[in-house]
């Protein structure tokens, strides 16, 4: 079990190894929607193309993805 003050190396670890499964699924439950939102947006730019679009879509979080790209050009 990951303690509250470890939860954050834990999702670094995961993001360096490329683990994204794991750092979505402890930025989720330890850091709540926006860890978890930034983690997916970083896990789909890591992929891109159509299995970025895929993963986003899967989350929920396509739309948002395209708003915010669009908001910052």
């Amino acid at each position: 079990m990951i303690q509250a003050r470890d939860w954050k190396a834990a999702v670094s670890m995961y993001r360096n190894a490329g683990k994204w499964e794991d750092c979505y699924r402890i930025a989720k439950s330890q850091g709540g929607p926006s860890w978890a939102q930034s983690i997916a947006f970083s896990w789909a730019k890591s992929l891109g193309g159509d299995s970025a679009v895929k993963l986003l879509s899967k989350f929920g979080l396509l739309s948002e993805a395209i708003d915010t790209a669009v908001d910052s050009q």
